[in-house]
């Protein structure tokens, strides 16, 4: 005994035969003094034992170190190690080392709770599935079913990663599926923001393809990219930078070096004719000199300083064709189909120009023979 701490080693001087078929229990008594409590209960294994401290025990699988309904140990425990260096240290030297926590009620949990301060998290397995509960604000912040999706801010994941939530990426973020028999692969990411949006990429052997599709019930993508880089808005099949199947709206300037084309092939037309009275539509238009009203319209973006231009809502009383109306009421033009009329009537006004000249030329001859 040193600093009332007592060892002691049954059978290292006589060996025990103690038949354990019923409950035997060790008792310490030193000296005169009454015996010490409480007692121990002894199973088939040894075991060493301190007043303070169970510093270390090892047994081999299927064995049992104690057998008591409550332990209390203040200080390290050790198991397969003799100097713990934390509250509970397991060490082996095995293939693998384990901490099993089993319920066998058929509802049953296992659960550990992690308690620090002024947060506490829950660790359980209940209804199959592992969870990870912030017992602090009282909802479950990790989740795996038992078919393996792993739920974040979500306890029922619908896809292998099911976040609710915001989430942060600092480098790669990759998803595939590995087509079975095959080098190629298609992975989608969803994201659901109270509808359903998600991309789909296909990888060697499928069509190379990046697709963004937005809304539930979508029977095609909003946009694709194609394996040379080709974006598609409305189109599947773009053959150009950027192919887009629709109205494009911008509040700023579009800037071109090579110019904007538009479709005009003469197989896509049909009821064609020519334009009338031309030359009556061009005198009733009248350009403008303006400014857009940035102060009443901020959300729009529109540039500052002075423009040049027509009236859509004058216009629409003339070359109504040219007049676009979105679906708040908003005016805008095609100023490029302008161009048809003011062909036309350039090509008027100089027929009534060739006119004139023919009318000018045989009045000078009526008047030269006249002179003579």
């Amino acid at each position: 005994s040193a600093n009332g701490i007592i060892t002691t080693t049954l059978g290292s001087t006589t060996p025990l035969s103690l038949p354990f078929d019923k409950q035997y229990w060790l008792g310490i008594k030193v000296g005169s003094e009454n015996e010490l409590a409480p007692r121990m209960k002894l199973s088939s294994t040894a075991y060493s034992m301190r007043a303070d401290t169970a510093e270390y025990a090892k047994a081999s699988q299927q064995q049992s170190i104690v057998d008591i309904d409550t332990l209390k140990i203040n200080g390290a425990i050790g198991i397969g190690i003799s100097n713990p260096a934390h509250h509970l240290s397991i060490q082996s030297s095995d293939n693998s080392t384990s901490i099993k926590l089993a319920n066998t009620n058929s509802s049953g949990i296992a659960a550990i709770d992690l308690d620090a301060q002024d947060k506490n998290f829950h660790i359980k397995t209940e209804n199959k599935k592992f969870v990870i509960r912030d017992q602090t604000e009282v909802k479950d912040v990790f989740t795996i079913d038992a078919s393996g999706n792993v739920g974040i801010g979500t306890n029922s994941p619908t896809r292998q990663l099911h976040v609710n939530g915001s989430s942060r990426i600092s480098e790669l973020l990759e998803a595939k599926t590995i087509i079975a028999g095959h080098d190629s692969t298609i992975g989608n990411l969803y994201l659901d923001g109270g509808f359903s949006t998600y991309l789909t990429a296909s990888g060697y052997g499928h069509d190379e393809t990046l697709e963004i599709w937005t809304g539930s019930g979508a029977n095609s993508p909003s946009m694709v990219v194609s394996p040379v880089g080709y974006v598609g808005i409305g189109t599947t099949n773009p053959t150009e930078k950027l192919v887009v199947c629709g109205n494009i709206k911008a509040s700023g300037t579009i800037t071109t070096e090579s110019g904007i084309c538009s479709p005009s092939d003469r197989r896509l037309k049909k009821s064609v004719y020519p334009i009338d009275s031309a030359i009556d539509k061009v005198t009733n238009l009248q350009g403008v000199s303006y400014q857009w009203d940035r102060e009443s319209y901020p959300e729009r973006n529109m540039p500052e300083g002075n423009k040049i231009g027509l009236i859509a809502q004058e216009v629409e009383e003339v070359i109504p064709e040219i007049v676009h109306t979105d679906s708040k009421g908003y005016k805008s033009l095609e100023y490029d189909k302008l161009a048809a009329v003011l062909i036309e009537a350039i090509k008027e006004q100089q027929s009534q120009i060739e006119t004139l000249k023919k009318q000018v030329s045989h009045l000078q001859q009526t008047v030269e023979s006249n002179s003579h």
